[in-house]
Protein backbone atom coordinates (compact mmCIF):
# COMPACT_ATOMS: atom_id res chain seq x y z
CA UNK A 1 0.00 0.00 0.00
CA UNK A 2 1.28 3.35 -0.88
CA UNK A 3 2.22 6.07 1.88
CA UNK A 4 0.90 9.53 1.22
CA UNK A 5 1.39 12.66 2.75
CA UNK A 6 -1.34 14.44 4.63
CA UNK A 7 -1.23 18.18 5.01
CA UNK A 8 -2.04 19.40 8.92
CA UNK A 9 -3.06 22.22 11.08
CA UNK A 10 -0.66 21.05 13.62
CA UNK A 11 2.66 20.08 13.74
CA UNK A 12 4.89 17.58 15.62
CA UNK A 13 2.36 16.36 18.02
CA UNK A 14 3.56 14.28 20.86
CA UNK A 15 0.61 12.19 20.99
CA UNK A 16 -2.07 11.01 18.51
CA UNK A 17 -5.15 8.92 19.04
CA UNK A 18 -7.59 8.00 16.34
CA UNK A 19 -11.19 6.98 16.19
CA UNK A 20 -13.97 6.97 13.41
CA UNK A 21 -11.91 8.87 11.01
CA UNK A 22 -11.27 11.33 13.62
CA UNK A 23 -7.87 12.60 14.98
CA UNK A 24 -6.93 13.94 18.00
CA UNK A 25 -4.02 15.49 18.55
CA UNK A 26 -1.94 16.31 21.64
CA UNK A 27 0.80 19.40 22.45
CA UNK A 28 0.85 20.19 18.44
CA UNK A 29 2.56 23.96 17.70
CA UNK A 30 2.62 26.32 20.49
CA UNK A 31 1.92 24.33 23.43
CA UNK A 32 1.93 21.07 25.45
CA UNK A 33 -1.41 21.01 26.20
CA UNK A 34 -2.72 22.11 22.99
CA UNK A 35 -5.40 19.42 21.60
CA UNK A 36 -6.62 19.35 17.67
CA UNK A 37 -9.60 17.51 17.01
CA UNK A 38 -9.43 16.81 13.49
CA UNK A 39 -11.46 15.08 10.49
CA UNK A 40 -9.07 12.97 8.10
CA UNK A 41 -10.39 13.88 4.04
CA UNK A 42 -9.09 14.25 0.63
CA UNK A 43 -5.53 13.91 2.18
CA UNK A 44 -5.68 16.50 4.77
CA UNK A 45 -6.62 17.00 8.33
CA UNK A 46 -9.66 19.34 8.86
CA UNK A 47 -9.84 21.17 12.35
CA UNK A 48 -12.95 21.16 13.97
CA UNK A 49 -11.94 21.78 17.45
CA UNK A 50 -9.11 23.12 19.11
CA UNK A 51 -8.76 23.19 23.06
CA UNK A 52 -6.41 23.08 25.98
CA UNK A 53 -6.37 19.90 28.20
CA UNK A 54 -6.13 20.72 32.05
CA UNK A 55 -5.33 18.04 35.07
CA UNK A 56 -8.63 17.04 36.42
CA UNK A 57 -8.57 19.58 38.85
CA UNK A 58 -8.63 21.94 36.84
CA UNK A 59 -5.05 22.80 37.08
CA UNK A 60 -3.45 23.64 33.64
CA UNK A 61 -1.26 20.93 32.44
CA UNK A 62 1.99 22.16 31.44
CA UNK A 63 4.06 18.75 30.85
CA UNK A 64 4.02 15.32 31.25
CA UNK A 65 6.85 12.87 31.19
CA UNK A 66 5.47 10.48 28.28
CA UNK A 67 2.32 10.21 26.15
CA UNK A 68 0.89 6.89 24.64
CA UNK A 69 -1.84 7.01 21.60
CA UNK A 70 -3.37 4.06 21.84
CA UNK A 71 -6.29 3.48 19.19
CA UNK A 72 -8.85 5.81 20.74
CA UNK A 73 -7.28 7.16 24.59
CA UNK A 74 -4.16 8.74 24.76
CA UNK A 75 -2.20 8.00 27.76
CA UNK A 76 -0.30 10.83 29.88
CA UNK A 77 1.94 10.08 32.86
CA UNK A 78 2.24 12.39 35.29
CA UNK A 79 4.98 13.21 37.96
CA UNK A 80 5.40 10.16 39.15
CA UNK A 81 5.81 6.25 37.39
CA UNK A 82 2.52 5.69 38.89
CA UNK A 83 0.18 8.43 38.01
CA UNK A 84 -1.38 8.31 34.54
CA UNK A 85 -4.24 10.22 32.89
CA UNK A 86 -6.40 8.90 30.70
CA UNK A 87 -7.89 11.15 27.97
CA UNK A 88 -10.74 9.01 26.13
CA UNK A 89 -11.49 10.63 22.42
Amino acid sequence: MPLHPWTAPATRPRGIAVHDGELTLLGAGRGPDLLHRCRASDGTLRLLEEARLTLPDGTPLTRCADVVGRGRRLYLRGRSVRQWYVLET
